[in-house]
């Protein structure tokens, strides 16, 4: 997690982690509340359940003992956070509402009850700032952007490949991998997102030989910044991309070209390059 780290906050590393994930959101202290009923009322069995599973996580995942020597040795430190999905909050929330909805025997009551839950979920959870904005409705059932789409199909229909290596731009890297895992990805996630700043994925220096080559290509692809040619086509080669998915509004598409990749497909906001890399 981000400006939390081991080294800094030593045993109260996981209480930090939990602060910064929650932040305000009450929905934690809401659960805990009903862990202790669990576990302080007899006729409550089901909810047994809530209060194992969440003991076994104290004792391990979430120990400070444990974290403090084990995490950074997994480099596990800047994720650990991840660790909290596994705390069944959603799903205790869901049991000890209903459980006490149906409390209440008076239909009137158990109706206006629920209404209070709910208004208090809602207002001390933390809301979306919008659920659905009309501008950004999917533009397929797949909802990922009609251009990736595009780029997929004359890939694989240009391709003698099953798993051709694709140098996407930034807007879409991320994205290729969910809707086309037939797709090899030339650039590293962890890379891109270091070089667009990211403090979260580790540090990254040209030292690093597979960093400092695709660098190079995220300085040209991404950023539109200078790199010589042979050193742009060392990269590539590297790589060993078959083709470039590039925005029709990138300023460098002679410079491609002039690096050897060829064009053959464009649909009006992307063009699709193809390399042949020295192996």
């Amino acid at each position: 997690m981000a400006g939390v780290t081991i080294q800094e906050f030593g045993l109260r590393f996981v209480q930090e982690c939990m602060k910064n994930y929650w932040g305000s959101c009450l929905f934690p202290a809401f659960f805990l509340a009903g862990i202790l009923f669990s576990i302080f009322y007899r006729k409550e069995k089901e909810g047994r359940v809530f209060v194992a599973y969440t003991l076994i996580l104290f004792l391990t995942v979430y120990n400070p003992l444990l974290v403090k020597y084990v995490i950074p040795k997994l480099n596990f430190e800047a994720v650990y956070y991840r660790f909290f999905w596994l705390l069944p909050v959603a799903a205790g929330l869901a049991y000890y509402c209903v459980r006490l909805v149906l409390a209440v025997s008076n239909k009137v009551l158990k109706g206006i009850l629920a209404v209070l839950i709910v208004l208090v979920l809602v207002c001390t959870g933390t809301p979306l700032k919008s659920v659905m904005a009309v501008e950004n409705l999917p533009e397929n059932a797949y909802k990922v952007p009609d251009d990736l789409i595009f780029a997929c199909e004359m890939i694989h229909q240009d391709s003698e490949k099953e798993n051709p290596r694709v140098v996407f731009d930034q807007g879409m890297n991320t994205l290729a991998r969910q809707y086309d895992a037939s797709l090899i990805l030339c650039l590293n996630r962890d890379f891109v997102l270091f070089r667009n700043g990211s403090t979260v994925v580790g540090h990254y220096t040209e030292e690093n030989d597979a960093y400092r080559l695709q660098k190079r290509i995220m300085d040209v692809v991404m950023f539109q910044e200078e790199v010589e040619i042979p050193a742009f086509q060392r990269a590539l080669n590297y790589v060993k991309a078959d083709y470039l998915v590039i925005p029709v509004a990138f300023s460098k598409h002679e410079y491609l070209q002039a690096a050897g990749c060829e064009p053959f497909a464009e649909n009006g906001n992307y063009v699709i390059y193809r390399y042949k890399s020295e192996t």
